[in-house]
């Protein structure tokens, strides 16, 4: 067993609290954008009607529908609920973690659980493409972050159903339908993941599970729904590339190939894959049990993550007829997702390979070196880091919530009815959307819209002609 000092561990515990806490911090500059305004104005009484119209025109997202409509948009609430979910990230990551390790006969020490858990709550941070459209925008983070964390549940789910625990089924089955209900990506996904377990247990043993299958038709159930939406077919007529089968089968093998060879091929990939094998023999070799670590043969793991990183990129391939999976809110989810299944696979080798890092038994200070190397590296290269010191070194969420107060409060008393505006100062880390110069877009007007609401305004158009702080 691999012994860690007390000073090692709370160097590597504090170490990482303090670089996680000023992306939780800056959580208070957060504001609407977007898709906020228009929601922020429905009527609570008028849940129902919004609701329909949403599921039948809008999108077929029919959990995302409900948490769309609800009254999170007020005051300081939506804050609150972006504080909520960046906490439950590395709390859920934890839980899982755990139940993986038991499962799987590791026993470690919460130092080791707890590291575990912020260095891949690190990493997810650094991959961000775009960390504003996951943490700090509410609407894009109900879609995406809260999905993540449902999926992300339904495994947990999934691994107490095969260890037979108490309200295991009830748990997978809930979270699996939030998941696929929030976010159409995880409609294949999570369908794939649970018959590959039912596929398992009946090889194991002869039978099919009827836990496994309730979960699976819950899964098929789901995705079915948001599939056959009216409102998925309306949103899908907005892309005139998508629906087609065939292209986005072509087009999703090509991509997972592209996105497997191309991920560590800059020096902050490699940084990040560095960190994920090092995390890997630090849990191995911190293992206090003498029991016999499980694995999974690397070859079938291997398989059933590239089959899995191929449904991630199929599904809106073919709603959208092609994807960029390193930009925006869709890459966020899809770069976190890679990341995991790599991890999964790099511990599981680690596992089955132990005895090739044994050298780490008799040289535990090299081990913590490199992960410590490996971190302030990966801080002094990461652009969501530079962005983020550059901007407390400049004031910039300070200019920008500034900025904000001073644009709301000059609209709240003018006599003006069409409103040129210049473009506000912006942080580079809360890079929010803008307004456009055309005041028939659906921001513009969702903006005017949302002002004349809340303030008993009679605004008829709001344009900005020119940049002010670029």
């Amino acid at each position: 067993m691999l012994q860690m000092t007390k000073v090692t561990r709370n160097f590597l515990l504090i170490g990482l609290i303090i670089l996680l806490t000023p992306f939780l911090y800056i959580i208070r500059y957060a504001e609407l954008s977007g898709d906020d305004f228009t929601r922020a104005v429905m009527d609570i009484n008028d849940f129902s009607l919004n609701y329909s119209d949403w599921f039948f025109t809008h999108n077929g997202r029919f959990i995302n529908g409900m948490l769309s409509i609800l009254p999170l948009y007020g005051g300081n609430m939506f804050k609150v609920i972006l504080l909520i979910n960046f906490l439950a990230l590395p709390f859920v990551i934890r839980i899982l973690l755990k139940r993986f390790f038991i499962l799987s006969e590791i026993d470690v020490d919460n130092s080791v659980l707890n590291i575990s858990t912020l260095i891949l709550t690190f990493l997810m941070i650094i991959q961000l493409p775009l960390p504003v459209e996951f943490f700090y925008w509410i609407s894009s983070m109900t879609v995406y972050s809260f999905s993540l964390l449902c999926f992300l549940l339904f495994i947990y789910g999934l691994l107490r159903v095969k260890q037979n625990m108490k309200n295991a089924v009830l748990i997978a089955a809930l979270f699996s339908l939030l998941a696929i209900g929030n976010n159409e990506i995880f409609i294949l996904l999570n369908n794939y993941i649970t018959f590959v377990f039912i596929t398992h247990f009946y090889l194991k043993f002869g039978k099919f599970s009827g836990k496994l299958v309730i979960i699976q038709i819950v899964s098929l159930v789901s995705g079915l729904l948001v599939i056959l939406g009216p409102g998925s077919k309306s949103r899908q007529s907005n892309f005139e590339d998508g629906g087609n089968i065939l292209g986005s089968i072509i087009l999703s093998l090509k991509n997972t190939v592209s996105l497997i060879m191309n991920q560590f091929l800059n020096l902050g990939d490699i940084l990040v894959l560095l960190m994920i094998i090092f995390l890997s023999i630090l849990i191995v070799y911190s293992n206090r049990s003498n029991n016999l670590m499980r694995s999974i043969n690397i070859i079938k793991l291997g398989s059933i993550s590239v089959g899995a990183i191929f449904l991630i990129i199929l599904t809106p391939n073919y709603a959208m007829g092609g994807i960029s999976y390193n930009e925006g809110r869709l890459g966020n989810l899809i770069q976190i997702l890679l990341l995991l299944i790599f991890f999964v696979n790099i511990l599981n080798l680690c596992i089955r390979k132990k005895n090739s890092f044994s050298f780490f038994l008799k040289k535990t200070e090299i081990l913590y070196f490199v992960i410590s190397m490996a971190l302030i590296l990966n801080v002094l290269i990461s652009d969501n880091y530079l962005n983020l010191f550059e901007d407390f070194r400049n004031s910039s969420f300070h200019k920008q919530e500034i900025g904000l107060i001073n644009r709301v409060e000059n609209l709240k008393h003018t006599n003006e009815s069409n409103i040129l505006l210049k473009k506000r100062y912006k942080s580079k880390t809360l890079d929010y959307e803008e307004l456009t110069g055309n005041k028939e877009h659906w921001y513009n007007r969702s903006y005017t819209f949302f002002l004349n609401s809340k303030y008993n305004l009679s605004l008829e158009s709001i344009i900005v002609v020119k940049e002010n702080n670029k």
